[in-house]
């Protein structure tokens, strides 16, 4: 995804939406602290949202006639 090759998080092994929420959301900031952003934005949570569902993420993409080189493209255009 637009300048990001994709994160390698520790094992997710959490199960509840509120621990795959809070990983989304730590993948994120620190994806935005490493560009030195000072917030979180669609490419970051989009990126930790790849990170940390992987291969279910490139599926829902596929069924979706995309994937991650699309998605950035995209992403790339629409933000300039």
């Amino acid at each position: 995804m637009v300048g990001y090759e994709t994160p390698k998080p520790e094992h997710v092994t959490r199960t509840s939406a509120a621990d795959r929420l809070a990983a989304v959301s730590d993948q994120a900031q620190s994806l935005a602290a490493a560009r030195d952003l000072e917030a979180v934005n669609t490419v970051e949570v989009l990126a930790a949202v790849a990170a940390v569902y992987g291969s279910d993420f490139d599926r829902v993409l596929e069924a979706h006639g995309g994937d991650r080189n699309r998605l950035g493209a995209h992403l790339s255009e629409a933000t300039g």
